[in-house]
């Protein structure tokens, strides 16, 4: 059941400026089942005024999300009971129940209503998020006051965080946020993802791309702003953020799943960091140094699942990573040894600056400093002839096994050539256009792509370059 306004639940939530509180008598309603432990209860009535006109409240929102984290079925009989005790007593039907809710409450209300429950970096704006109303707060609303002590929303699905009590996280967190000196990894313990918080990283996902919807809708480029309120702001006044480690973890930490739903989770989450690297609120030549660091590091089944998912990117992003990726692997540039991989996997170029923001202006002029990020035109022809014939076998990393290096020879020979066929002959690459038209490219194939292996690679390149 749904509360109507005048309007219908559609694939687009309703503009958030008709969104209204939840009035004292329904928060009051809802709050009463929570304090006397009647959670399901307290779901079915969420279910029940859920509206497209009515925002829950930022408490109950937190409530709900800390409940999804628990355990949807019951612990086996032989599992100790310290493990399996959690600060409250949740059954796992209330546990679906909610996560359920959340979905709902996900093509009802805007991705902006619900956010405020998240943690988040504060903005350019210095702004902080919206503060809840409650005084008597029910005890699972003092348990899950600990979700807006952490940093960002990437701490939730941490395997150690419903341990964590309230009152501690409360006094570190308001140092670390006023300094933002730490990482979300100094707040996550054990996994990147615990098994009870596969669900919450898709609810989030969801989020994110609604709000993306929601801009494109606008007529701006695709992303989602409380996506980038998830992402550590810089110190020098800009809008430009530039570290994107922990988000990143996460994806590769999704390819390395069996799962093949939680290996789409990762494909859905890089995609919305390649859609925010197009606009100044992500600096896309860090962020294209970041994820090739990552490549660099990733186990062979995760770079595959990667090259998989993420065939759809926009040729440019591609080409940039892959150009980047194989030119990290050149004799003068790779380095053996897991060590220096690390290292260099987290060695950053310059920081791209971003516009500078006017405290003075508020959110809706800010706005229009939002643009597509400048189009770097494609490198010479000479440079990606260079890096598809460079001996990689000295390496010992596992993106040089023979297989892996032919695949992003691949993908970046497709993009460069798809991206040449775009633009006018007169402006084309001539020596890319005399080696495609006299053949020579056959001969850079041929060592790039060399014996059986390579052959798969050599035929598909000369059918999509157009070769006799």
């Amino acid at each position: 059941m749904m509360v109507g306004c005048g309007t219908t639940e559609t694939s687009h939530p309703i503009d958030p400026s008709r969104e209204w509180e939840m009035t004292p008598y329904q928060r009051g309603l809802v709050d009463a089942s929570f304090e006397e432990g009647l959670y399901s209860s307290a779901v079915n009535l969420l279910e029940q005024l859920r509206s497209p006109c009515s925002k829950p409240s930022i408490s109950h929102m937190r409530q709900l999300i800390y409940i999804s984290l628990h355990p949807t079925t019951s612990p086996p009989e032989n599992v100790p009971s310290s493990k399996r005790t959690k600060p409250l007593s949740l059954s796992p039907t209330v546990v679906r129940a909610s996560q359920q809710l959340l979905m709902s409450l996900a093509t009802t209300n805007s991705p902006e209503a619900l956010a405020r429950a998240l943690p988040r970096y504060p903005d350019a704006f210095n702004d902080i998020p919206a503060a809840d109303i409650d005084t008597d707060e029910p005890d699972i609303a003092k348990e899950a006051a600990c979700i807006k002590e952490a940093k960002s929303c990437w701490v939730l699905l941490s395997e150690t965080f419903l341990d964590r009590q309230p009152a501690a996280a409360k006094a570190k967190g308001k140092g670390r946020r006023d300094t933002h000196e730490s990482t979300d990894e100094r707040e996550i313990g054990g996994p990147l993802i615990c098994d009870d918080a596969w669900f919450l990283l898709e609810w989030l996902i969801v989020l994110f791309e609604r709000d993306e919807d929601m801009v494109e809708a606008q007529g701006k480029p695709r992303h989602s702003l409380i996506f980038v309120q998830q992402l550590p702001p810089p110190r020098d006044g800009t809008i430009t953020r530039w570290e994107t480690e922990t988000p990143l973890r996460i994806v590769f930490y999704c390819f390395r799943e069996t799962n093949l739903k939680r290996q789409m989770l990762g494909s859905r989450l890089m995609h919305l960091l390649i859609n925010l690297s197009t606009t100044t609120y992500l600096d896309s030549p860090r962020f294209i140094a970041s994820v090739s660091g990552s490549l660099a590091v990733a186990s062979p089944n995760e770079i595959k699942n990667f090259i998989s998912y993420l065939a759809s990117i926009p040729y440019s992003f591609k080409l940039s990573l892959y150009l980047k990726t194989l030119a990290n692997l050149s004799p003068n540039e790779a380095a053996t040894g897991s060590g220096h991989q690390r290292e260099r996997a987290r060695a950053q170029p310059k920081i791209r600056r971003g516009p500078k923001i006017d405290q003075n202006l508020d959110k809706s002029t800010s706005n229009a400093l939002i643009s597509s990020a400048l189009k770097q035109p494609p490198p010479p022809a000479t440079e990606v002839f260079r890096l598809i014939t460079m001996n990689t076998s000295n390496s010992t990393i596992p993106i040089t096994s023979p297989h892996l290096c032919f695949r992003i020879k691949f993908e970046l020979l497709v993009s460069y050539t798809k991206l040449q066929q775009q633009i006018p002959p007169d402006e084309a690459d001539p020596q890319w256009s005399a080696s495609v038209h006299g053949g020579k490219i056959k001969h850079y194939l041929e060592i790039g792509f060399p014996g059986p292996d390579g052959r798969p690679f050599r035929e598909s390149l000369e059918v999509i370059m157009g070769l006799p």
